[in-house]
């Protein structure tokens, strides 16, 4: 009997999410030109509001395109030949969204796991796996003494920790890899962590941030502490020296990006 009540609960909700795509389409049509035609293309993979650029940009000068956040679909009232093209731009768009494992070679261990993303770092990587267009965390060393350096460092950059009340930092690298391609252009920000009060506070390094463009599958260099050309490098060179103090002098980066 539950299971019958739950299955007439899931055919209701279906009910009126299609009522509401359909008056949702009524009401376009009035409000819209008098095209040939117009059409609801049902998004799977992605989200209607993602995918409606790729659409508004192949409209006609008098086309109208609406995302429906309800039922997930896009209403397009436009001529029968755009319609077409946007059936043909749906079926390259509308695809799931590629996994990437993001690997850093720089040695150490430890495991850390999450909802939404899994790390693993063994004797001489580590490794985040997001989806593309999503941040990654990957820990470079956990209770790092708040020292000088660090405190010249968070005043310069007016972060709010106090000697009081924070002794230790967490070190890491957010890492956002974007598929293009056969490539992978993966952006890498200094972050660190402290506990404030009871809770958990960060700051991302922004300005430190690295970009590097990674073929599939394939190593690539992005340098040592002392050949790091960013802005801010001092940043980036103190974080990277957390994770190994007796190397820090030829310490080299690697990075590699897999999409799965």
């Amino acid at each position: 009997m539950p299971s019958i009540c739950e299955n007439d609960s899931i055919s209701l909700r279906e009910t009126i999410l299609r009522i509401k795509t359909v008056l949702f389409f009524l009401l376009f049509q009035l409000a819209g030109n008098s095209f040939a035609g117009s059409e609801i293309f049902r998004v799977t993979h992605r989200l209607a509001t993602e995918i409606l650029p790729v659409v508004q940009s192949a409209l006609s000068p008098q086309g109208r395109a609406v995302a429906d956040n309800i039922g997930n679909t896009i209403v397009v009232n436009d001529t029968p030949e755009v319609l077409q093209t946007v059936r043909v731009l749906l079926l390259s768009s509308d695809q799931p969204v590629p996994q990437i494992r993001v690997q850093m070679s720089f040695g150490g261990s430890g495991e850390r796991s999450g909802r939404h993303l899994s790390t693993r770092k063994s004797r001489e990587n580590a490794f985040v796996t997001v989806s593309s267009g999503s941040s990654g965390y990957i820990r470079m060393a956990r209770e790092v003494a708040l020292t000088d350096q660090w405190l010249v460092l968070c005043r310069r950059y007016a972060i709010p920790i106090y000697l009081k009340e924070t002794r230790t930092l967490e070190t890491g690298m957010e890492v956002m890899p974007v598929a293009v391609g056969d490539k992978v252009i993966v952006t890498v920000t200094p972050r660190i962590s402290w506990m404030e009060n009871g809770r958990t506070d960060s700051f991302r390094f922004v300005e430190a941030a690295t970009q590097v463009t990674v073929p599939h599958a394939q190593w690539v260099d992005i340098g040592g502490i002392n050949s790091i050309n960013t802005y801010n490098s001092d940043i980036l060179a103190t974080i990277l020296s957390t994770r190994d103090l007796d190397r820090k002098n030829t310490f080299l980066i690697k990075i590699k990006a897999d999409i799965q």
